[in-house]
């Protein structure tokens, strides 16, 4: 199966909306190729779908150009043009194999009409009838009707302003157990209103999760929860955190909202400004709006379809489902959390999109790929996260192999953690993955709660992983991190200014003794090649093992490292460079400033002509292709300018940013 999700429980907790921009209306398969179209289509929300889907008689659902697509994608190539307006959903849109196009040459191309004004898909429903019931010292609340058919949700936006369920401040208790939370004295005063509404959330080390209250004792200031919770990581890691959320008491805050289902009403709190009936108020109703879903276990894959210039947004959460598991589909076996999630694909794109996070819960990362060979997944801008950008997983061991293929990502990375996760990096890689390439990304701004924030992480048993021309800095910890694997190649990268925090180190290895086989549980099972990088630190150490010999089995050579305080790198096992480079180590490479331009703004891609790190071999990597470069507009170094500048010119790029 390949899923995109933009709006299952483990897409949307991340992302309210993703904006496709796929090229313009020319028929191209793919940016700057050519292909032959044998069918036009047209859908228009004041069509019919009694029409024949021409200019003139264009079809009124997006579900009816499906159909009329997949006959005519057996003789040719398809056009499914969406002219300006508003489709709404009542239901995912759902792409199989039988509506895949009929060659790579000749796709199937759902795209807006207009360049400048793409057509929106949604599943939100307005909500009317708004009055004023109370003030706050802040704002105002206000209180509607539910609208028919509607009997919950989380998800709010007025004007495209997203609003958040009306919950607690981040606490810290003062006890766990796996079935109950201890609160301290005076987090709480009384016992919710419609406690079977209200949930706790949990904060553990690189997850978090949901929990129904079985009841709470005021007395003993304990919460029985529903399910279980993992504890084991509830202490220094996660800093014993926790709130509760959907309880009206929290109300009286502006920007939060109430969904009373007994009473089937929904209260909300603005600020003084905000008149509800004056502004445009929606709920999302569908928990995905489009899955692309095949079957690769039986070699059913949905090929030749391109989603291209189209707005896609409001999706809804319906955390309900995922109860009966304490919502924790970040876990390391069962992870299943992200923006755009990806699994079991093959010839598959995700491109020129931009996403961003604004959290109902913190999990969540930004591209999630399992299981997947030949993917493209480049020219995307994803931004505040709370768990990584890019997670790869295939297996979590030397054994299993997926055969060749892989993954392609290069995006551009930033505001990732948001201080409330742990254990993460932009790019997070697990298990063999030949063919996969990591190419061409910037990464930077990674901040956890407590340990991690790396910006390259390849995990446990990562392998065959090539990750080269990619720009790391202010990270909080390493800039490249690996926990164990093999065949691992980094080549052509900076990493400059990471380690911010003086956690470990730029480059870390965390092999463990027993990481290995039980025939050799210590021996040089890790191993990676990094070749003709830039490593630019201030005053900080350049390497970091959790044992000694973490960087016997790798391979250095043609790099070039600099300390800002000019102080001497001490290398693994204490050794000097001198002793390093008589281990075979390193032998080309030197320690010399690489001469950037303008580094003291972050500009890491420029050098001075005499640098030595071109002499050694290193290429300037180009950052005009980084992130949605459909856009004309580069990937800005400072991330909060760049999103103004998105906003702004929203009008005319058409970029939507919650």
């Amino acid at each position: 199966m390949m899923m995109m999700c933009l709006g299952s429980w483990v897409a949307v907790v991340v992302c309210c909306c993703c904006c496709l921009l796929m090229g313009g209306v020319d028929g191209s398969a793919v940016r700057g190729g050519g292909t032959t179209t044998t069918a036009n289509y047209y859908v228009d929300v004041r069509g019919s779908d009694d029409g024949d889907g021409s200019q003139a008689h264009p079809f009124r659902t997006v579900q009816r150009a499906q159909a009329a697509a997949r006959s005519a994608a057996k003789s040719g190539g398809v056009n499914v043009y969406l002219n300006n307006g508003t489709f709404f959903l009542n239901s995912t849109l759902v792409f199989t194999p039988q509506d895949s196009g009929l060659s790579a040459s000749q796709p199937i191309v759902y795209q807006s009409t207009s360049k400048t004004n793409p057509a929106q898909l949604t599943s939100a429903v307005e909500i009317t009838g708004w009055k004023k019931v109370g003030n706050t010292t802040l704002g105002h609340i206000w209180e509607a009707p539910l609208p028919a058919g509607v009997d919950f949700f989380h998800q709010l936006w007025i004007n495209g302003r997203r609003q958040h369920v009306a919950r607690q401040p981040t606490r810290a208790y003062e006890k766990a157990t796996p079935n109950s939370v201890i609160f301290k004295p005076g987090q709480l005063t009384a016992v919710p209103h419609n406690l079977d509404d209200a949930y706790v959330v949990l904060y553990e080390s690189w997850t978090a999760s949901l929990h129904q209250i079985a009841s709470i004792d005021m007395d003993t200031r304990n919460i029985t929860l529903k399910t279980t919770y993992n504890n084991k990581w509830s202490g220094s890691a996660a800093g014993s955190r926790y709130y509760l959320a959907s309880i009206v008491e929290a109300l009286p805050t502006p920007g939060y909202f109430y969904v009373d289902r007994h009473a089937r009403t929904v209260s909300l709190c603005t600020n003084n400004k905000t008149d509800p009936n004056a502004e445009k108020v929606v709920a999302a109703t569908q928990i995905e709006l489009i899955r692309v879903q095949g079957n690769a276990t039986a070699g059913q894959f949905v090929r030749n379809i391109h989603f291209r210039n189209l707005d896609i947004r409001y999706s809804a959460v319906d955390v309900s489902t995922c109860f009966s598991s304490s919502c924790d589909a970040q876990s390391a076996d069962f992870l299943t959390t992200a923006t755009i999630h990806i699994t079991g694909g093959d010839d598959g794109s995700w491109c020129y999109s931009l996403c961003s996070h604004d959290a109902v819960v913190a999990e969540g990362c930004g591209v999630l790929a399992q299981l997947v060979a030949h993917t493209i997944i480049q020219h995307n801008l994803i931004f505040n996260f709370s768990y990584g950008v890019f997670n790869s997983s295939l297996t979590q061991s030397h054994v299993a192999d997926v055969g060749a293929g892989g993954v392609r990502v290069g995006v551009g990375m930033t505001d990732i953690g948001l201080s409330l996760l742990s254990d993460m990096g932009c790019v997070y890689t697990l298990g063999k993955q030949p063919g996969t390439q990591v190419i061409n990304n910037i990464c930077h701004t990674v901040y956890t709660y407590n340990y991690g924030g790396w910006g390259l992480y390849t995990d446990e048993g990562s392998s065959y992983i090539q990750l080269r021309d990619n720009i790391v800095f202010h990270t909080k910890c390493a800039g490249v991190h690996q926990h164990y694997g093999t065949d691992n190649t980094f080549s052509n990268n900076i990493l400059a200014e990471v380690n911010t925090l003086t956690c470990d180190a730029a480059i870390r290895s965390s092999q463990h003794p027993g990481n290995c086989t039980a025939a050799a549980p210590d021996g040089a099972c890790s191993s990676f090649t990094f070749d003709t990088n830039i490593v630019y630190v201030r005053d900080y150490d350049v390497f970091d093992a959790t044992i000694p010999t973490g960087f016997q089995n790798m391979t250095f050579d043609n790099n070039t490292y600099w300390k800002g305080d000019k102080t001497p790198i001490v290398f693994p096992e204490k050794k000097t460079f001198k002793q390093w480079k008589a281990e075979g180590k390193d032998v080309h490479s030197v320690i010399a400033d690489p001469q950037f331009v303008d580094g003291t703004h972050n500009d890491w891609s420029r050098f001075n002509s005499n640098s030595p790190a071109l002499k050694l071999g290193f290429k300037p990597i180009n950052i005009s292709q980084v992130g949605p470069v459909a856009l004309d507009s580069p990937l800005l170094f400072d991330h909060h300018e760049h999103v103004r500048r998105f906003v702004d010119e929203g009008a005319l790029h058409h970029i939507i940013v919650w």
